[in-house]
C-alpha cells in the first residue's frame, strides 16, 4: 500500500496534533502512537496490524490522545483513500483509548469503532414513492360476461386524401358494448365514449372526465352530467381508437371539454355530439363547422371518402368535401344500420 507523503501536511498528527509548528520538527509519520500505527499498517496493509501498532505505541509510553478510538479507522481511511472509494462494514474491537477527562492513567480503556454502510438505506430521490406510481389497470375479470350483443351494426371506414382517418370494423376491432355498471370501471379521464341508441337514432358521444361524470353536446348546449343520467339505460363503449388522429394528453382533453361547459346556441361551433367529443380529444379544427375551408374559402370536392362495408364483401363509397359533412352522413347511415342502408341502395339501383 502507498507511502505516507501528504497524509499529515505540515500540521502534525490530525488526531493528537503532535508535530505541529512550534512543537517539534515533523515528518509525514509523526512520533506519536498514531504515527507508529501508520508505519506498521503501511508495511503490513492490514487493519489488525494498525491496531496492534497503536497498542504497542501506548505501552512504550508514547502519547495517546483522548480521540485514539478514532485514530486507526480515520488513518486507515486516509491511507487507503487512493485505492478504494469507501470502506464499509469495517469492524474494530478492543482499540485503546485515553481517559476522556484528558488525564493519562496506567490502565487503558477499551472502545469499539464501526463503519456502517448505508447502501440499503439509499433511495433514488428522483423516483416517486411506490404508492404514487401510476399503473395501467387491467380489464375486469368478467370482461366478456357483461358485454351487450349489438345486431345489425353498420361497419365503415373513412379516408382523407387516401389516408385512413377512421375505422369501425368488427374483424379487426373490439366493438363490444357494456351497460354503465360494467363500463365505468374501464373508463379513464379523457376517454371518448359512444352510447348506443336504437329506434333510428344515431349514437351519442361523450367525453369522460372522471368521477363517473361526462361532458357532451346535447341539443344546442354543452353539459356536464353523470354518465348514468346521460346513458338512460343504454349500453356504451370506449371509442378512443376509432379515429386515427394522434390524441392529446388526457388532462388536455378534459380541459378542452370543461372549457366549453355552458355554451349554448350560436356560441357552439359543432353540429353534433361526435364532432364535439372528437375535437376535445384530437384538437383538429376540421371537426368544427366551417373549419375545413381553404385560403380562398372554397372546399376541395371529393377530399373525403366514406366506405360502407356491406355483406358479401361489398363496399359502397361516398364522397364529401369536408369532415363535417362526412360525419353528418355517417351518423345518418349509422342510425339506420345495415338494413336501412341496403334498402336505400336497393331503391337507388331500381331508379
Amino acid at each position: 500500500m502507498g507511502g505516507g507523503q501528504g497524509w499529515f501536511p505540515q500540521r502534525g498528527c490530525h488526531i493528537c496534533r503532535a508535530g505541529e509548528s512550534g512543537i517539534a520538527p515533523h515528518s509525514p509519520w509523526t512520533d506519536c502512537a498514531h504515527g507508529a500505527a501508520l508505519r506498521t499498517a503501511a508495511a503490513s496493509g492490514s487493519g489488525a496490524a494498525a491496531a496492534a501498532a497503536t497498542v504497542a505505541g501506548a505501552a512504550a509510553g508514547r502519547q495517546v490522545c483522548s480521540l485514539s478510538s478514532q485514530c486507526v479507522p480515520q488513518c486507515m481511511v486516509s491511507l487507503m483513500g487512493n485505492q478504494i472509494d469507501r470502506i464499509t462494514h469495517l469492524n474494530y474491537s478492543e482499540l485503546p483509548t485515553g481517559d476522556p477527562s484528558g488525564i493519562e492513567k496506567d490502565e487503558l480503556r477499551v472502545g469499539v469503532a464501526y463503519f456502517f454502510s448505508d447502501d440499503e438505506d439509499e433511495l433514488d430521490e428522483r423516483a416517486p414513492p411506490p404508492e404514487k406510481i401510476w399503473r395501467e389497470p387491467g380489464p375486469p375479470k368478467d370482461s366478456t360476461a357483461a358485454a351487450v350483443l349489438l345486431l345489425g351494426e353498420l361497419e365503415y371506414s373513412a379516408f382523407c386524401c387516401q389516408e385512413c382517418i377512421f375505422s369501425k370494423l368488427g374483424g379487426s376491432q373490439d366493438l363490444s358494448a357494456y351497460p354503465v355498471s360494467a363500463l365505468l370501471p374501464r373508463c379513464r379521464a379523457g376517454d371518448l365514449l359512444e352510447l348506443v341508441r336504437g329506434g333510428g337514432q344515431p349514437a351519442h358521444w361523450v367525453v369522460y372526465v372522471g368521477a363517473s361524470r361526462v361532458i357532451h353536446l346535447q341539443g344546442r348546449e354543452i353539459r356536464e352530467e353523470h354518465l348514468a343520467q346521460v346513458s338512460a339505460g343504454r349500453a356504451g363503449r370506449i371509442v378512443n381508437t376509432w379515429y386515427r388522429y394522434r390524441a392529446l394528453p388526457p388532462d388536455l382533453v378534459v380541459h378542452n371539454a370543461r372549457g366549453h361547459v355552458g355554451l349554448q346556441g350560436h356560441e357552439i361551433c359543432w353540429t353534433n355530439s361526435e364532432s364535439f367529443a372528437a375535437w376535445c380529444r384530437f384538437g383538429k379544427r376540421e371537426f368544427k363547422a366551417g373549419g375545413e375551408a381553404g385560403g380562398d374559402g372554397r372546399l376541395q370536392e371529393s377530399r373525403y371518402l366514406l366506405k360502407l362495408h356491406l355483406p358479401d364483401s361489398r363496399v359502397h363509397t361516398l364522397n364529401f368535401p369536408s369532415l363535417e359533412d362526412l360525419i353528418r352522413e355517417k351518423r345518418r347511415q349509422d342510425a339506420g344500420g345495415k338494413v336501412g342502408v341496403l334498402k336505400e341502395l336497393s331503391v337507388l339501383n331500381q331508379k
